[in-house]
């Protein structure tokens, strides 16, 4: 009854739902074209998440982390290098769904404002995941559909991503570099059957997610790992955070499906910055990936798309769906200020977005 209550009284959650059911009045949800994948995998993740978590791992890694710098900025530039370089080998919202509760447990006895930590956390996931195609959904999308080789996916992937590079580690020096003091606390310790599971569990759910090994089989084995464990590790995982994706996912399908979308992609052709340009503005209110699958059909310029999907992912929340994601996270993980959360996103978003929507126009030409 506990959980129903959550799910309803989720701000984000009933946001999402309002705009499936609005949407309906320019198309019919088509549950085919539902990204259950997504959904699949991030359930999965999330099970072996709250129970790494149960189990203390992720307390051990914190106090060790600390242990290895001196103030809170070094620490918070270590979880963006982690974020930054991860995600291009293991996707952004694995970054980011792994990184921000580990965040949460590594400030939480320094005075750190959460907010901007986040916030960068989840600009180097998004940045650093666009280097190679499995970095990011739109990214493996865009590489199999036009069916690119390595070389020219590097090519089009690394300028953007060096910059992103330098962007974020200067970005980090907006930290304020808090003195961190010894921990007194003795480390958590494990019984070994537990971890040797839940590290087997691990692996098996990446490698689903990279699409390596059966989505099926890295559901199950999540599901099976949290029971032997403890079935209390079920009633932790936010439900509402994944019905939201689901009528997110109903909402954009709907508008993808919209008469005035399609005649708009068709008059624009394969018109290099009417692409670009267009991608990255549909992306602001369809989100990056569904974007790159609507406009795929109507164009060859993969330079266009590629930029414009990338780069549109910065703005708006629902942008990109890792944005989405970071914010619940946030919301789970600390005692949420969401106003000032949301101005700092926006600021350093739609300043960023601006910035690199130029960029991107050089670049192209």
């Amino acid at each position: 009854m506990k959980t129903i209550k959550n799910i309803f009284t989720d701000p984000l959650f009933c946001c999402s739902l309002i705009a499936a059911i609005a949407t309906l009045v320019l198309g019919r949800p088509n549950f085919k074209e539902i990204n259950w994948s997504t959904i699949g995998s991030l359930f999965s993740l999330m099970l072996t998440v709250q129970t790494l978590q149960f189990l203390n791992v992720f307390k051990f890694i914190a106090m060790k982390l600390t242990n290895l710098v001196k103030n809170s900025r070094q620490l918070i530039q270590l979880l963006i290098a982690l974020a930054f370089f991860s995600s291009m080998l293991l996707t952004n919202d694995v970054a980011i769904i792994t990184l921000i509760p580990l965040l949460s447990l590594s400030i939480k006895n320094l005075k750190v404002a959460p907010e901007l930590p986040v916030i960068l956390i989840c600009l180097a996931a998004n940045l650093g995941s666009i280097l190679l195609p499995i970095g990011n959904p739109q990214n493996l999308f865009l590489f199999f559909n036009y069916q690119l080789n390595f070389n020219q996916f590097i090519k089009l992937s690394f300028p953007l991503w060096l910059i992103s590079l330098i962007v974020c580690e200067a970005l980090s020096f907006f930290i304020n570099p808090i003195k961190i003091l010894p921990q007194k606390e003795p480390l958590p310790v494990f019984k070994q059957w537990q971890l040797i599971i839940s590290s087997f569990s691990a692996i098996i759910v990446l490698l689903s997610g990279l699409k390596l090994i059966p989505l099926l089989i890295g559901i199950i084995i999540a599901i099976f790992t949290s029971l032997i464990i403890s079935p209390k590790i079920f009633k932790s995982i936010d439900y509402a955070l994944l019905l939201t994706f689901l009528c997110f996912f109903i909402a954009f399908n709907n508008l993808s499906q919209a008469k005035f979308i399609k005649y708009f992609l068709k008059k624009i052709d394969n018109y290099q910055l009417g692409v670009y340009l267009s991608s990255l503005g549909l992306s602001q209110c369809l989100s990056n990936v569904p974007t790159a699958i609507l406009w795929s059909p109507f164009t060859n310029q993969v330079p266009a798309l590629f930029y414009g999907t990338n780069i549109g992912g910065l703005g708006t929340l629902i942008a990109s769906l890792a944005n989405l994601l970071a914010f619940k996270q946030y919301q789970i993980n600390f005692q949420p200020k969401m106003h000032k959360y949301l101005k700092q996103f926006s600021l350093i978003n739609f300043g960023l977005l601006l910035i690199y929507g130029l960029l991107g126009v050089i670049m192209l030409h």
